[in-house]
C-alpha cells in the first residue's frame, strides 16, 4: 500500500477507536455486578404446534326466566305465622351433557323393552274353583280342516279333592283315518290346586303305547326337568299342554288379555291370551253361550302352533278346542257329551 492510500485509512481507524472509547466511558452505561443474586430466572419450554393447548371459553347458557314459587294456601296454623317473603330463584345455567364418545358402546334396546307390558295372570276366582265339579268327563269329536271331516275322537277325564287334581286325555283316530294311519295319544297331568289355579307337578305324553315326553315341575326350586333334555329355569308358574285348557277356565275373563306360560318339553313358551267376545255354539246337547279365548304363537315366534278355546259360560268347561300346527293344518275338537259328578 502506498503512502497516499495508507494515510486516509489510518485516520479513519483512529477516529473509530476514539468514538468507541468515548461511548464506553460515558456515564449511564453500567453492567450488572457479579455479586447480585436476587435475579429470577425464566424457564421456557417449547412445544410443537400440534401439542399446544388452545383455551376455549365455555359457552354461556342463556339465563332462565325466574319462575315464581307457588305458596301453599294458608292453614289455620299458618295464619298465625308472620308472612314469609319468597325470593325469586337465581337463574342457573343447566348442566352441559357431554356428548357420547364414538368408541363407547351404547346400550342396546331389546324387543322386550319396546313391547308393551302384559299384565300378569290374575289369581283364581274362588267361586269358579268351588264350581269345578270334582269328577267329570267330556267326549269330543275330532274333525280336520274346514270340511269338518271326522278323523278321530277324544275324551277328557278329571277328578280333584280341592287340594290336588288329576287330568287324563285320550285321543285316537277313527273310521277311514284309523285304517290309513291308526294312532292313539294319551296325556296325563297331575298337580295341586293353589291360589293361582292349577299347579302341575308331572305331565306325561304317550303315543301308541310309547312314552314320548315326561315333564316334572318343581315350583320350590323354580325349574322344569324332562327325560329328554337338561333342566330349564322356571321363574313363573307354568302349565303343561293339558292343564292349560283347564287353567284358562279358572281365570276371570273381564280383562282383554293376560299371559300364560306353557311347557312344551324343550322350552317354556309365553302366550298372550286374547279374550274375545261371547258367541253361541251349537252342540248335540243344545246351544251354549261360550267365551272365545285365543292363544296366538308364543312371543317372538313365527310359524308356530296356536290354539283357540271356547269355554262354556255357565260351567267354564272347554266345549270346543281348535289347534293349528306348524304346518298350518287345523284340527277341531267339539264336545258331543258332558258328564259331571259333583257330590
Amino acid at each position: 500500500m502506498n503512502v497516499a492510500v495508507r494515510r486516509p485509512f489510518l485516520l479513519a481507524l483512529a477516529a473509530s477507536l476514539m468514538l468507541h472509547l468515548i461511548l464506553l466511558l460515558a456515564p449511564g452505561w453500567e453492567l450488572p455486578a457479579d455479586g447480585i443474586t436476587d435475579l429470577k430466572s425464566l424457564d421456557a419450554t417449547l412445544l410443537p404446534l400440534a401439542q399446544a393447548a388452545v383455551p376455549v371459553a365455555p359457552p354461556v347458557a342463556p339465563a332462565r326466566k325466574p319462575v315464581p314459587k307457588k305458596i301453599p294456601p294458608a292453614t289455620p296454623h299458618s295464619a298465625e305465622a308472620p308472612p314469609v317473603s319468597v325470593a325469586p330463584p337465581v337463574a342457573e345455567a343447566p348442566e352441559a351433557t357431554p356428548p357420547a364418545q364414538p368408541d363407547e358402546p351404547q346400550p342396546e334396546t331389546t324387543v322386550a323393552d319396546q313391547a308393551d307390558a302384559v299384565p300378569p295372570a290374575p289369581t283364581i276366582d274362588p267361586a269358579v274353583a268351588r264350581a269345578w265339579p270334582q269328577r267329570g268327563r267330556i267326549r269330543f269329536e275330532v274333525t280336520r280342516g274346514d270340511s269338518n271331516f271326522v278323523v278321530g275322537q277324544a275324551e277328557h277325564r278329571w277328578q280333584h279333592d280341592g287340594a290336588t287334581y288329576q287330568l287324563r286325555a285320550v285321543t285316537e283316530t277313527v273310521g277311514i283315518a284309523a285304517l290309513i294311519r291308526p294312532a292313539m295319544v294319551v296325556q296325563e297331568s297331575r298337580g295341586n290346586l293353589v291360589a293361582t289355579g292349577l299347579q302341575p307337578l308331572e305331565f306325561m305324553n304317550e303315543r301308541d303305547g310309547k312314552r314320548k315326553l315326561m315333564l316334572r315341575f318343581d315350583p320350590v326350586q323354580g325349574r322344569l326337568t324332562s327325560d329328554s333334555g337338561p333342566a330349564i329355569a322356571m321363574s313363573e308358574p307354568a302349565q303343561d299342554l293339558l292343564s292349560m285348557l283347564y287353567q284358562l277356565s279358572t281365570m276371570p275373563h273381564d280383562a282383554q288379555e293376560f299371559a300364560i306360560i306353557v311347557a312344551t318339553g324343550r322350552k317354556l313358551a309365553r302366550h298372550v291370551v286374547k279374550v274375545a267376545e261371547i258367541t253361541q255354539l251349537d252342540t248335540p246337547f243344545g246351544t251354549r253361550s261360550v267365551r272365545h279365548l285365543i292363544l296366538p304363537p308364543a312371543d317372538g315366534v313365527t310359524n308356530d302352533y296356536s290354539t283357540e278355546v271356547w269355554l262354556d259360560v255357565a260351567t267354564r268347561l272347554p266345549l270346543k278346542i281348535r289347534h293349528r300346527d306348524r304346518k298350518g293344518e287345523t284340527f277341531d275338537q267339539t264336545a258331543v257329551a258332558v258328564e259331571l259328578d259333583n257330590p
